[in-house]
């Protein structure tokens, strides 16, 4: 049976690889980007190098930060702001 670890890091295919910087979108509001690291992510946890939360203010920046796959409603990659164009 797959696990919620499997299914995510399938989903983003080649992005895990080429370190382009992924959006994540948590089930508590919170907003976080990094990263993937696939080789320390566990069948729990999803790893963010270079990560930064972007909401709720203020922003943070850490080396890395740990992702619950159960707490994560959506990823995106190559993320943009329009009211940054």
């Amino acid at each position: 049976m797959p696990t919620a670890k499997n299914e995510w890091l399938n989903a983003l295919g080649d992005a895990q690889n080429d370190r382009r910087r992924m959006t994540v979108w948590l089930r508590t509001g919170q907003i976080v980007t990094g990263v993937v690291d696939r080789q320390h992510s566990t069948a729990a946890v999803l790893r963010l190098n270079e990560a930064r939360r972007l909401e709720p203010t203020p922003e943070f920046k850490a080396d890395f930060w740990l992702v619950p796959f159960e707490g994560i409603e959506s990823i995106g990659g190559n993320v943009q702001n329009p009211a940054d164009e």
